[in-house]
Formats: structure tokens, C-alpha cells, sequence
């Protein structure tokens, strides 16, 4: 059984959303309690029900959409109770991010990001925080593992400090020691996937990235 699929909601009032809903509506609305980020609300997630009712990607009910907040408050509640019955020590992409952490490095399993430029901001409070570097999931592919377990491609990133050389010398970058900085991380994730019983494959190039096999992404919802 994938821990992830839809149970059935029920609202607020106790009828089954199916009775308002149907199904393509709210297995289309699901995947957005399966990725959350740490902003998200039932007030957040009935904001975007009226976004996408207003755009006519999902129909306003009978009842009016007043009904999306009822709604909102039924997926959360259902998905907080399926988090309930989960292992204390996590799945195995949080115990993977328990070793790393060990070893002076963080893991993001669904960074969102736009751009290069946005993957940089994401990650400047690990690198405020003195971390030897991060392993990254970006988003679109943690939704994809969060609805089926299948690959994933992480990417390893080193922080490493730009040095001056020379007393008028603009700070640089030195690449032999990223470099050997990404390596050391993709070394790391890779033993601490094997030591949590996950096939990883890597082919030891600082450029590539590490897939780990038959993962299944995660999240529990922020706490209100």
C-alpha cells in the first residue's frame, strides 16, 4: 500500500467530500498536502482551490466556494491523520538525512527553486550555518516521488568560501576544492543510503549526480 494515496475525506459537517466533489477534484488537489512547504495552511491551500476554481481548472461546487474552505480543513485533517501512523524513525530519505547531517552536511528533499539563482538563495542558511554542503532534490521531481517511488537524482553541492589572492585580488572561488568538496559529499550520501538498505548508483564524477533507487518522498505537513 503507497502511504501516500488519498484516503477518503470527510468534511467537517461529516459528509463525504465525494458527495461535492468528485474524484479527479480531489485526487487533482491531494499532491498538494504530499509536498508542503513551510508556509503552507488550510488557509493557504483553500486560497489556491479558489485560484484554480477562478482559472476553471477545478469546478465551483453547488454549494457555493465558500464549501473550499471546509475542504481545505478535510484534506489537512486526513493527511495529519495518516501522518499519525507513521515509524517514529522516519522514512528512509529522513534517516539518510540524519547521517549526512552527522557529517556536516544538509539534505533538501524538495528544494523549490525557479532558477539557478533561486537553488543559491534556497541554500544560503546552510550556508550561513557553516555546513560543508547540502544534497538537493528539487521539487518537481519530489512531487513526482511523493505520488510513486521510483529515482532519484540528487545533487550534491559543496560551500566552499571564495579566497583573495594577492593583496588587491578579487575573491575566487578555488574549483580544485569544490570539487573535491562535491566529491566528499556524493561519497557520503551514497554510504549513508547503503547504511539505510537503499541502492544508490554514482560513477564517482563530481559533476554527476547520485540516483538513489526505489525511493518514496516523505513530508509531514508544518505544524499551525
Amino acid at each position: 500500500m503507497n502511504p501516500n494515496d488519498r484516503p477518503e475525506i470527510i468534511l467537517p459537517s461529516g459528509r463525504p467530500a465525494s458527495a461535492i466533489f468528485d474524484a479527479d477534484t480531489l485526487d487533482g488537489l491531494w499532491p498538494h498536502l504530499l509536498v508542503p512547504r513551510p508556509t503552507d495552511s488550510t488557509a493557504s491551500l483553500q486560497a489556491s482551490m479558489l485560484e484554480l476554481a477562478s482559472a476553471g481548472v477545478i469546478p465551483v461546487p453547488d454549494e457555493g466556494p465558500e464549501v473550499f474552505g471546509e475542504l481545505a480543513e478535510a484534506l489537512w485533517q486526513a493527511r495529519l491523520a495518516q501522518q499519525s501512523q507513521w515509524p517514529a524513525e522516519g522514512w528512509p530519505l529522513d534517516r539518510i538525512a540524519r547521517r549526512l547531517r552527522e557529517q556536516g552536511i544538509a539534505a533538501e528533499w524538495a528544494l523549490p527553486v525557479n532558477s539557478e539563482a533561486d537553488a543559491v538563495d534556497a541554500l544560503a542558511p546552510h550556508r550561513a550555518s557553516g555546513l560543508r554542503g547540502a544534497v538537493v532534490i528539487y521539487e518537481s521531481q519530489a512531487v513526482e516521488l511523493a505520488l510513486q517511488p521510483g529515482d532519484a537524482s540528487v545533487v550534491a553541492e559543496a560551500f566552499v568560501t571564495p579566497k583573495r589572492k594577492g593583496f588587491f585580488g578579487k575573491p575566487q572561488f578555488d574549483v580544485r576544492e569544490y570539487q573535491a568538496g562535491c566529491e566528499f559529499i556524493s561519497t557520503q550520501l551514497v554510504n549513508a543510503a547503503q547504511a539505510e538498505g537503499i541502492d544508490a548508483s554514482w560513477d564517482g564524477d563530481w559533476e554527476r549526480t547520485v540516483v538513489l533507487h526505489d525511493v518514496q518522498f516523505m513530508a509531514r505537513l508544518p505544524r499551525s
